[in-house]
This record gives C-alpha cells, structure tokens and sequence, in this order.
C-alpha cells in the first residue's frame, strides 16, 4: 500500500493547529456537512477528515454523524482511525444517514470511489482503537471497504459493502462484528483472496453476524471468505454465505470459504442454522481446509455448490494429518428440526462430493442427500478418501443421491461407516442409471458397523480390504460373511425420503454397540439409543442380545414418557418456561407434554422483571436453562422468586396499569 507523505503532513499539521486554537467539545458529537443548518452547529465540520481529527483530541466517546449534505466521493486512499481507546481519544462512532445537521436518521450515507482502502482502523501507541460504523454504503473502493489491524476493535452496524476490489480485513490481533443487518456482496477482483473477507494474524477475529453474498476471488483462493495464520472466523446461526450459482468457477479452491493453515472457522448454527450455498470453484466450492487450518461445523447446511469437474463439491480436506479431525461436521441439540440439522444437499458434483487426502474428517449426524454427478462418471463419489486420509462417518443419512461410488478409497485412505442407512442412491454407468457401488479402487480399508445398504450394487472391492460387524444390506457383494445380513429394512415413508424405520422392521433391536471410540450414544435426531423395543429378542436377524437399531435412526415407538413442568414463586403467573428444541411445553397454558425414551429436552425459563428462576429435578439446571433426558417420567418445577421492579408498582404496593 502506497503512502502519501503530503497528505499525511497536511493532516499533521491541521491536527496541531486545531489542539492549539480548539477547546474539547463538550457535546461530543460532531457534523459533517456545508449547509446553512451546519453553519449553526460548532460541532460542525465540512469534511470527515476534519471530523475525525476533532474526535481524536478528545478524551470523551465521541460519535460523527454524516449528512447529505458533504459529497463523499474520491477519499484519496484511507480514511485512518488510530488509537481511539475509551479513557484516551475515546471510542468513536461513525453513522451515516442524516438529510441535515441536526436532523434524524433515515437510510445509509454512501461513500464511493476511494482510491485505496476506504476506512481503516488500526493502533499505534495504544493497544486499542474502538470505532463503529453504522449506516453506511460503501462502494466502488480501489482496495478493501474496510481495513483493520493490530488492536483494531470494529462494529459493521447496518453496512451494505458492495462492488468493491475487496470487501473487509483483519489483521494481526484486530477484531470484526459484523451484525447481523451488514451485507457483504459483489465484491473481488481477480487473482485476489476472500473477496468478502480476508482475516489473517494471530488472535484476529471476525465474528459474521450478517451475509455474504456472491463476493469472488477468480483465480485465487475463497470467494466469501479466506483465512489462516491464528485467524478465527465465527458463523453465527442463521447466516447465509451465498455464492452466484454460475459457473465457470468464483475461485481456485474454496468457493465458499478457504481455510488455510493456522486459520480456525466456527460454524456455529444452533436453533437457526448456517447456510453455505451456490458456490463454484474448481476444488472444495463449499468449504476449502488445508494443512493446520480446522473447520467445525455444527448446525450447518451445505448446499448447492459446484465443483466445476473437480474434487469436493461440499468439502475438501487436505494434509491436516491425523492427529486430529481437520473438519468436524455434527448437529447439536439446539437444532428445532427432526432430521436435517446438519445438512450437505443438492450439490453438483465434479468427482466428489467429500473429499479427503492425508487429514481426519468426521462427519456425525447429518444428511447426505440429493446430489448429482455433473457428468458421466463410473469413479465419482460421495465421500472419496485418498492419500493416507481418513474420513469417519456416524449416524448418517445417505440418500437420494446420482453418484457412481458412495463411498470411495484409493490407495491408502480409509473410511469407517456407524449406524449409517445408505439407501435409493443411483449411479452411472456407461450413460444408464443404476444403484451405486461402494468402492475400493487400487487399495483402502472399509469398516462398516451398525449399518444399512439397499438398493446398491454391493461392494466393489478391486484391491482393498473390507472388514465389519451387523450390517443389513440387499447385495453384499465383496463384504466378509460375519459381517451382514440379508434383509429388508421397513421404512416409514420411503416415497416422501423418510427413511427411518418402523417399530417392526428387521433392522431394529439388531445389534450391540460399536467399538469405534469417535461414536456415541445419540442418533441423528438426537435421541439417546440404545432403545429396547422388545421387537428382535433372539437377534433374529442380527446379534445375539442387539438392542441398537442399525442406521441413522433409533426407533421411539415404546416407551413413551411424560415431562410435567410445575411453576412456583412470586413469579409464576409472570413469568413463562417452553421447551426450546422441541415442541410441546409452553407454561403457564401447556405444562405437560409425553415424549420418546431418550429425548433430550431443553427448558428456557424468560423471568418476569426483578425475577431468578432455580430449577429442581433437572439433569442439568444453569441460569434461565434446564435440560432433561426423557428416560423416565420426569417432574420439573421452576420456582421464580423476586419482586416486581420498582417502574412497575404503584405507590400502595400495586402493580402499575396501562
């Protein structure tokens, strides 16, 4: 980045000038604009430069207020923010949107054409600089939208950053909100990387609130977002990262998101979840993790992405070792849905849809689901492992899907499968539609536990090793005999892709556990297994004394518990409790609700004003939060002590009316 030593005299010198002959202001908070109304205000500047060198003399938390009454268009280069610390310059806002000095806010103020970064936000002498933007529009800059570094502590509030060279950056320890109201789009040039956002350096953050939508980086690396280098990125429930759905691809690797090494992505989707979607790329269009950068992915659609003939339509993860998991994709029991929490959907497959090459992915509890092979292809695949890869999938759902090889191995990677149902996946061969294979091609070790495989063309084992215990399956192919059986799993609604099973089909109470130390104890829906429906005591077919239904899903059917929830206290008839991740308790009103064996409910308690709760009969009870595993009937009681707040009674001890 060039510096201009003119611009940066000029400002000097204008600073000292203003200390020498510039009381503080008392009101702290400054205009910019020319206009008769901004002749009346002292507070009032006619540029934003000045603005900010008024706010810098300060020791107050100062706040500029832009109008349309300044053109803010060509800034040359940076608009700087240094060193503004709470007790020193003070913290300072920036909010745009004002027709006039004095007026109110209504809409965006628009700044276009910067040169270089348009505003940049940084430290000096001060191990902090806070700054908010709000109400702004940035377009049209030569650099990035937003820059940050060092103890830079910024606030996108209500931001629309579009059509930029680049559009935000954290570097070296700064941190990023960007709200939930902040869009980040159309922005990327090429041979540039993270097109959205770009964050690198150890202890950088950027905590995305808002969305991203068809930002680029053509022949670089993560379109929406790049990082690496002790760089922390955390999506929030409920954010879209969005590419444009066109080919050919938005970048080389990561459409989506880049993780490079030493970089850490948080997807943090709990009741709303977090949608990566429509990204292309020639490799990982969704999600892209190398070397020591990890990826966690909780409550997190995948969907959409294309990976241009290439490799890892969804997820590709390469040399992160296996000492531990690179990526980590599971549900968790915030998530209101039944089945698709965690959900990879709907991709276009180049090769495959997973793809692992010397690193550990595990995959829990989610949906595989609806993809398609891009072109005719007897080697694409679902999850293809390479390379001394692993991948470890657990209580999956794989269905529905276009694709040659469920599963694939080559030379050295291997996969292990656990309570997982594979069913109605089709493949091509020569041009004809057929059930897919599992495959080992020239090597690669399969381990299948627990597990369910209908309507495929078995295994097709060309040089690799095949090895298992209870799984039902239809064709068996080059599995070992101790390892399946044949029959006919019982869906309950396989035309509408409901594909858990009925109390009464075979596949229930079929086997004992796993031994794989990465499994556990909840299904996809997260329901507690094993579940004893009484239906298959002699392990007919199945293990002797097997009471863990096979596949994805445990059976609920018997027995069935009931939650009753009882409210105490001053606060009771004020105050209110629901169940959070499920349906059914809402109290006062519905207090009572039967679920199944092994369900994990959570109760969120909202106190009237002036009022706590304590919980009493909770597996777990903090705060406002009480959470219970339904394996018996449970009594809950919510006691909520207190009095009302003072605003809320009349002077005889009443409550206040309207």
């Amino acid at each position: 980045m060039s510096i201009n030593v003119s611009r940066i005299t000029l400002l000097v010198g204008t600073l000292f000038v203003f200390m020498l002959c510039t009381k503080p202001a008392e009101g702290a908070i400054y205009w910019v604009g020319e206009s008769p109304a901004c002749d009346g205000f002292a507070n009032a500047r006619d540029t934003l430069t000045l603005a900010v060198l008024a706010a810098a003399v300060t020791t107050e938390n100062d706040e500029i207020r832009l109008t349309n009454m300044e053109t803010y268009n060509g800034i040359f280069g940076d608009e700087t923010f240094t060193d503004f610390k709470p007790g020193v310059r003070g913290s300072l806002i920036v909010s745009g949107g004002y027709a006039d000095c004095g007026s109110g806010q209504s809409g965006r103020a628009l700044i276009e054409n910067s040169s270089g970064n348009t505003f940049s936000v940084q430290t000096s002498v001060e191990t902090l600089s806070v700054v908010t933007f709000r109400n702004i529009e940035i377009i049209s800059s030569g650099g990035r939208a937003i820059y940050t570094t060092g103890g830079a502590e910024v606030t996108l509030d209500n931001l629309l950053i579009r059509d930029n060279r680049a559009g935000i950056s954290a570097w070296n320890g700064a941190f990023i909100d960007m709200m939930a109201n902040t869009v980040i789009r159309n922005n990327g040039t090429s041979g540039d990387y993270g097109g959205g956002i770009y964050c690198t350096g150890t202890n950088s953050l950027v905590l995305v609130q808002g969305r991203l939508t068809r930002n680029y980086a053509v022949g670089g690396n993560g379109g929406n977002i790049y990082l690496s280098n002790g760089c922390f990125v955390e999506l929030a429930g409920g954010v879209l990262i969005e590419g444009d759905g066109i080919t050919p691809a938005k970048a080389v690797n990561g459409g989506g998101i880049h993780v490079a090494a030493g970089g850490e992505l948080f997807s943090n989707g709990g009741a709303s979840r977090v949608t990566i979607e429509n990204h292309s790329a020639d490799n990982g269009a969704g999600l892209y993790v190398t070397g020591t950068g990890k990826a966690i992915l909780r409550n997190t659609v995948i969907s959409g992405n294309n990976s241009n003939g290439g490799e890892g339509a969804a997820i590709y993860a390469i040399d992160g070792g296996k000492a531990s998991a690179q990526i980590v994709v599971d549900r968790v029991a915030s998530c209101p849905l039944s089945l698709s929490c965690s959900d990879i959907r709907g991709n276009i497959i180049g090769n495959s849809l997973i793809f692992v090459s010397n690193s550990l992915v595990d995959i829990h509890r989610s949906v595989i689901q609806t993809s398609t092979t891009q072109q005719d292809s007897d080697f694409s695949a679902l999850v293809k492992v390479i390379n001394d890869g692993e991948a470890r999938l657990n209580s999956i759902n794989i269905s529905r899907n276009d694709v040659d090889n469920i599963l694939q191995t080559v030379g050295t990677g291997k996969i292990i499968v656990t309570y997982t149902t594979m069913v109605a996946n089709t493949g091509r061969v020569e041009g004809e539609t057929d059930d897919s294979f599992i495959g080992l091609v020239n090597g690669g070790i399969m381990d299948f536990q627990n597990s369910i495989m209908v309507d495929t063309q078995g295994v097709d084992n060309r040089s690799g090793s095949v090895v298992g215990k209870c799984n039902m399956v239809d064709v068996p192919g080059d599995m070992p005999g101790s390892s399946y059986f044949i029959d006919t799993p019982i869906f309950i609604t396989p035309e509408f892709a409901d594909y858990r099973q009925t109390a009464d089909s075979p596949g229930v109470d079929m086997c004992q556990d796993d031994y794989f130390a990465f499994s556990n104890n909840r299904d996809l829906g997260y329901q507690l297994r094993p579940v004893n429906d009484g239906t298959n005591p002699a392990g007919t077919p199945g293990e002797v004394g097997g009471n863990h239904d096979g596949g994805f899903w445990e059976s609920y059917e018997n027995p069935v518990y009931i939650l009753n929830l009882s409210l105490a206290g001053p606060g009771a008839l004020i105050s209110q409790v629901i169940s959070s991740n499920v349906s059914g308790i809402d109290c006062p009103g519905d207090c009572g609700q039967p679920y199944s064996h092994g369900l994990l409910v959570n109760l969120q308690a909202t106190p009237a004003p002036g009022f706590t709760v304590s919980w009493l009969g909770c597996d777990s009870g903090v705060g406002n939060q009480c959470s219970v595993t339904m394996n018996s009937n449970k009594n809950i009681s919510a006691t909520f002590n207190g009095a009302p707040l003072e605003d809320d009674i009349f002077e005889d001890g009443f409550e206040s009316g309207p």
